[in-house]
């Protein structure tokens, strides 16, 4: 996650794809083995609070090759 205030980047989750911020306070996410997760997310500190909840099995992150 990128925080404006610092200019810096911070890794919320290892192995994550596709992160997108859900307007309910989520942040969902695909991992590289697959799956779709979401967890809350606390914009202010910029951490996850809780564990992630699996919410789609089977999901796999866009995969695309460069020739």
């Amino acid at each position: 996650m990128y925080d404006l205030r610092s200019d810096s980047l911070k890794l919320l989750v290892s192995q994550a794809a596709g992160a997108a911020y859900s307007p309910t306070g989520y942040l969902v996410y695909t991992l590289r083995e697959g799956g779709l997760f979401a967890a809350a997310c606390d914009l202010n500190t910029l951490t996850l609070r809780g564990g992630a909840v699996s919410v789609v099995d089977g999901v796999e992150p866009m995969r695309f090759a460069m020739s």
